[in-house]
C-alpha cells in the first residue's frame, strides 16, 4: 500500500478526544480507515493500524489524517506540545490534515480555518476569526469577532475569547477560561481552567484562577 486510500482518513490517537474527532468526522460524512496509537484501544471501535512507525511503513506516501490527541499542561511542558510534535511529524511524512467542523457549530461565513484546525461541537466563531494550523477549539467554546489563534494553540471546552484577542503559537486556554477583549496571550502561555486573562500574557506565562 502506498498511501491512505482516497476518501478515507487515518485517526491518530485512541483516547477520549479521538472519540470526539471520530464523531466529528461522521458528521462531515468522512470514513475512518483505522486508528494509529501506541497500543490497541477498545474505546474508539476502529481497526488498529499500529503505532506511528507502522503507519509510516504502511502509508509511505501519506494521505489524509485527523489528530485525536488532546492535551493538559504539566509543569514545564505546554499542554499543546504532544499535539504539535505529532502533527509536524506526520506533515513531514506527507500526511494532510483537513479542517474539522463538529455538530452544531455556529460559524460566520468569513471565518478562516487552516489545515488541521478542529472546531468541536457547539462552538461559536464570530466574524473575522482566524484559526492557524492544528488549532483545537473545543466543545462549546466561544470565539468573538476579529480574534486570531495561531498554530497549535488549544482553546478548552466552554472558554470565552471576548473579541480582538490574539492567541500565540502553542498557547493553551483552559476549560471555562475567559480572555478579555484585546488581550494578547503569548506563545506557549497557559490560561488555567476558570481563570480570567484581563491583560497581556508574555510567552510561556501562566494565568491562574484568582
Amino acid at each position: 500500500m502506498t498511501g491512505v486510500p482516497t476518501g478515507e482518513v487515518l485517526l491518530i490517537g485512541g483516547g477520549g478526544h479521538a472519540r470526539v474527532v471520530l464523531d466529528t468526522l461522521g458528521v462531515m460524512g468522512r470514513t475512518c480507515l483505522g486508528i494509529v496509537a501506541s497500543e490497541p484501544s477498545s474505546a474508539v471501535g476502529l481497526s488498529y493500524i499500529g503505532d506511528d512507525a507502522a503507519a509510516f511503513r504502511l502509508f509511505p506516501q501519506g494521505g489524509e489524517a485527523a489528530l485525536g490527541l488532546g492535551g493538559i499542561p504539566r509543569r514545564g511542558v505546554p499542554g499543546t506540545a504532544l499535539r504539535r510534535r505529532v502533527y509536524e511529524t506526520y506533515i513531514a511524512r506527507c500526511f494532510r490534515f483537513p479542517p474539522l467542523i463538529g455538530r452544531g457549530v455556529i460559524m460566520a461565513p468569513d471565518v478562516a480555518l487552516a489545515d488541521g484546525s478542529q472546531v468541536i461541537a457547539g462552538a461559536i466563531l464570530q466574524p473575522n476569526v482566524r484559526l492557524g494550523r492544528n488549532v483545537l477549539v473545543n466543545t462549546g467554546a466561544r470565539i468573538d469577532h476579529d480574534t486570531v489563534i495561531a498554530d497549535h494553540a488549544m482553546i478548552g471546552p466552554g472558554a470565552l475569547l471576548c473579541g480582538e484577542v490574539a492567541i500565540g503559537v502553542g498557547a493553551y486556554v483552559g476549560a471555562g477560561a475567559i480572555v478579555l477583549q484585546g488581550v494578547r496571550i503569548g506563545p506557549d502561555a497557559v490560561v488555567a481552567a476558570g481563570a480570567v486573562a484581563s491583560r497581556d500574557v508574555e510567552a510561556g506565562g501562566f494565568v491562574g484562577r484568582s
